[in-house]
């Protein structure tokens, strides 16, 4: 007994104080990976936001994290699943790229502490440029935090897309239809990714939380083409991003939620996200939310969906989806979801 009292008010705070350095120390050496990139606006492998329920709140969601989709928006909230959860998202991006998002978690059987785990496979594009991620995350209670990582594969092929002469020789000459062949660029990437997750539950009502997203995130690309326009092997680094959170449940049936995306950056703006979600009749959820960068730009984002759950036994199918508004173009999510 007196080595466990010895544990838990020496070791613990310890461990705790050390764990919190490292989230912070994590935070600030992603600022200068951000310097060293030509621009901190991703193109391969952009987060688009997946997951009908987070993007519905506005995708204000790493202070919730309550459900499956924690695996995305912040991996300590896996110790908050309490069935295995299977789920499948599809998004169409600006009416022209679909992604789509299949997922599975489940608690972690312990004596101890809450765990959790889950694993994802994204999937879009076609045979222009084709993308997928993997993600495997984990999530575990220690002391009055829950701290969570991703470790993620990711994959890129580009440049197969078939080349008919039919389609062009009534425009350009033989000549020129060669030509255009010949600087066709097509190759192959493949990286990892590192994302780190916390949560604090302050009481029953109040909850914060931390996402630091592709901490360490290279891309190492190959291309090739018959002549030397290809640029070769090369690396690439995903944009580091972090997002402080926090949601407030207000009642058993209305919790809202707030996000603060930083830019560390000047071709990026800071971006300030909200969303509420209201429970009704037990099975069917009302959402909003707002997304608004830090500029002067017109770039609001707003969003709006609901859901329905049925029970069927010991189990809960689920079924979200949401709309959201841009300036450039509309896009809907769709999420089917199931607990057992």
């Amino acid at each position: 007994m007196k080595t466990m009292k010895t544990i838990k008010n020496q070791f613990i705070p310890k461990f705790m104080k050390t764990l919190s350095l490292c989230f912070v120390f994590g935070w600030l050496i992603g600022t200068p990976n951000l310097f060293a990139q030509k621009s901190s606006i991703p193109g391969a492998f952009v987060d688009v936001g997946l997951g009908a329920r987070p993007v519905a709140m506005g995708s204000a969601y790493s202070g919730l994290a309550d459900d499956i989709n924690a695996l995305f928006w912040n991996p300590a909230g896996l110790t908050n699943l309490k069935e295995k959860q299977a789920s499948f998202t599809t998004a169409k991006i600006f009416g022209l790229i679909t992604y789509n998002m299949v997922s599975v978690g489940m608690p972690i059987p312990s004596d101890g502490p809450k765990q959790g785990a889950g694993l994802a496979l994204i999937y879009s594009g076609d045979e222009m440029l084709r993308e997928m991620t993997i993600t495997a995350g984990f999530g575990r209670e220690v002391g009055p935090v829950t701290l969570g990582a991703n470790l993620k594969y990711r994959y890129a092929s580009f440049g197969n897309n078939g080349f008919n002469e039919a389609d062009y020789n009534f425009i350009f000459s033989q000549e020129e239809i060669d030509l255009g062949k010949s600087n066709q660029v097509r190759g192959s990437a493949n990286g990892f990714g590192i994302d780190l997750g916390l949560l604090y539950q302050f009481d029953s009502t109040l909850r914060f939380g931390l996402m630091l997203r592709d901490l360490v995130a290279p891309v190492m690309w190959n291309s090739q083409s018959d002549s030397k326009l290809a640029k070769g092997k090369y690396t690439e680094s995903v944009p580091f991003e972090s997002v402080i959170g926090t949601s407030y449940k207000i009642s058993n049936e209305f919790t809202m939620t707030a996000d603060l995306k930083p830019a560390f950056t000047k071709d990026v703006s800071t971006t300030i996200r909200g969303g509420a979600e209201l429970r009704l009749f037990k099975f069917l959820f009302v959402r909003a939310g707002l997304q608004n960068s830090v500029n002067s730009e017109n770039d609001e984002k707003y969003v709006f969906g609901f859901g329905f759950n049925y029970g069927i036994k010991k189990s809960t199918l689920k079924f979200d989806y949401t709309y959201l508004s841009e300036q450039l173009a509309s896009s809907n999510r769709l999420t089917l979801s199931f607990t057992f």
